[in-house]
């Protein structure tokens, strides 16, 4: 269906139609208005533009506006028509004005969760929305203050701010930048002042946030502009929450580039989302036009750069219990450790994982855990092999341990040799058990790399102290294994230790020499709960709402003793036997329904 705008540009372009159609309309009313015995004064033409440069105003828009205030708009768009101007007369399509309840319901808590403030130098400079576990998409002009053309390697001091209050820093990693008009607040004159300028910045943040706040989902198929169809802009006018907003589209005269919108926008609603009826990302908001009104840039001027990044920002595995069905273990609050397994997988400067309690001597039996969890993320590799190596007593060769664990494994190990010179006996223990851890560590990866698979080496929280042969032999495995391609190490507890490498943390560059990633077990709070809960209903295909997982999270936590609202992780296992039996009961209600 037409719009106003439409109708006011083809006045302005076929004029001679427009005024021939103008007269008609009120050719056809005149007789039915002077029987009711009133006769309006006639709108002319020539009189409607000699008004509209009057007060300064556009002709087509002056002359829609008379003519609809007579409730004539209808019949003069006909006339119009009739005499072979284009306009389109056909109502909008359903699936453009209809919507999924369903979605519908699910979406307010879902834009709510992935949109984001972007910062720079500690203030709101405008919104974004997560489109991927670490990737958000922003406008352009939100992040590079200097010019409109600044080289993207320029930009720093960038921070995303979550919807959960974290701030994570995030650099660019994709970008089309915007006109010099549009960088000075003014609109392109036509389509060639913006080609191949799309004001669209991707940006990739320290952390997957996306993985646990969801992302937003770009349209399978963009299609152009759409009139009059329903939007919602998802953004923080003025860097405040004031809720979703809710308009139509519009043409935007002589450029189709840009799409107009009716949405209230303030400053910090640049870069926002804006979404279809069937909740899909179709563009990014970028303004307001003269009139007041918004515009947005659409999807479709920049869908395949966007898709190559995301397509790029693969998520860490997640679990939402310790074996991923209902028989498992509910995972609270350990977010950081899958950030830290999927750095350690890759081919990076991270090759492990020590895993830390904030409290140490507190919470061992989450050290117990995280084995469990790991075991889960191995099996979910065929290329993948899980030794561990437990420390529950003292063992005198931990070298030849390891190599015997791993033979149990199925993988063929060659024997650890004694070597001349470094020998019990021959040395001092230190000298003896670093050299032994060494090669213990190469003959692991060479069998490893023989079965065309990574080997992960779990050791567990000593129950024993080590000797000094048996402390120099681990930290010999460890600091080689930092160097091996097919060996990967987690080390549960040993707080106090130095491990070998350096330190990586979940939020943190990583980049520097070979080390572990650290994770720490800390304590945690009815939203980490939550969020939990709400992984779980996804898992069943269920949807809670706030509300529901609110309600179960508090009868888990109630009566549980908690420090400025962090409950000890120590408490954990308890929240998610209480948890047990409700999500059980979601699994059992989704299968029987």
């Amino acid at each position: 269906m037409y719009t106003k705008e439409e109708i006011a540009a083809a006045i302005e372009a076929n004029r001679l139609a427009a005024a021939d159609a103008l007269a008609a309309i009120q050719l056809l009313g005149a007789a039915e208005a002077e029987a009711e015995g009133y006769v309006p004064v006639p709108l002319l033409a020539d009189g409607l533009d000699a008004a509209a440069d009057l007060f300064g105003e556009a002709r087509g828009d002056f002359w829609v506006g008379r003519i609809e205030a007579r409730d004539l708009l209808v019949a003069f768009a006909h006339a119009l028509s009739a005499r072979g101007v284009a306009v389109d007369l056909e109502p909008d399509p359903i699936p453009d004005t209809h919507v999924d309840p369903a979605v519908a319901a699910r979406f307010p808590r879902q834009a709510t969760s992935f949109r984001c403030r972007i910062m720079r130098s500690g203030a709101v400079s405008g919104s974004g929305v997560l489109i991927g576990p670490s990737t958000v998409l922003t406008a352009w002009h939100v992040v590079a203050p200097a010019n409109a053309y600044q080289p993207a390697a320029a930009i720093t001091d960038v921070t995303v701010m979550l919807s959960d209050g974290r701030s994570y820093g995030a650099s660019v990693v994709a970008a089309s930048p915007c006109s010099e008009c549009e960088f000075s607040a003014r609109m392109p004159a036509n389509d060639d002042a913006v080609a191949e300028l799309h004001d669209m910045a991707l940006l990739r943040l320290e952390a997957p946030a996306g993985a646990t706040l969801g992302y937003a989902t770009l349209a399978a198929d963009p299609e152009p502009y759409r009139k009059s169809t329903p939007i919602y802009l998802v953004h923080y006018p003025e860097g405040v929450d004031r809720g979703l907003g809710e308009g139509v589209t519009g043409k935007i005269r002589k450029i189709s580039a840009r799409v107009g919108h009716t949405v209230g926008s303030a400053g910090g609603s640049s870069g926002g989302g804006c979404f279809d009826t069937q909740r899909e990302l179709v563009g990014i908001h970028q303004g307001r036009q003269p009139n007041g009104k918004g515009r947005y840039v659409p999807l479709e001027r920049f869908v395949e750069q966007a898709r190559a990044v995301v397509a790029a920002d693969v998520a860490p595995p997640i679990l939402w219990s310790s074996d991923d069905t209902v028989d498992g273990r509910l995972v609270i609050g350990r977010r950081t450790f899958f950030q830290a397994f999927a750095a350690a997988s890759g081919s990076g400067r991270v090759r492990g994982i020590h895993v830390k309690r904030a409290t140490p001597g507190d919470a061992p039996s989450e050290l117990v855990f995280t084995y469990d969890l790991l075991k889960s993320l191995v099996a979910r590799n065929p290329a993948a092999r899980l030794c561990r190596v437990a420390l529950g007593t003292l063992i005198d060769d931990i070298p030849a341990e390891i190599i015997r664990r791993v033979a149990d494994s199925g993988i063929s190990v060659d024997a650890l040799e004694e070597r001349s010179g470094v020998a019990k006996g021959q040395t001092a223990p230190e000298a003896v058990g670093a050299d032994r851890g060494l090669r213990a560590a190469d003959l692991v990866n060479k069998a490893a790399a023989a079965a065309g698979v990574t080997m992960w080496l779990f050791f567990d929280q000593p129950a024993v102290s080590f000797g000094d042969e048996q402390r120099s032999a681990m930290e010999g495995v460890i600091a080689r294994s930092l160097r091996l391609d097919n060996v990967r190490i987690v080390v549960a507890g040993l707080e106090a230790a130095a491990m070998p490498g350096q330190d990586y943390y979940p939020n943190g560059p990583q980049d520097g020499a070979l080390g572990l990633m650290v994770d720490f077990i800390r304590g945690f709070s009815r939203n980490d709960v939550i969020a939990a809960i709400e992984l779980a209903s996804r898992a069943v295909g269920a949807d809670l709402g706030d509300a529901g997982a609110g309600v179960l999270a508090d009868q888990a936590i109630q009566g549980l003793p908690a420090n400025n609202q962090i409950i000890s992780a120590s408490l954990s296992a308890e929240v998610a036997a209480r948890l047990s039996g409700p999500i059980r009961s979601m699994f059992e209600e989704r299968s029987s329904g």
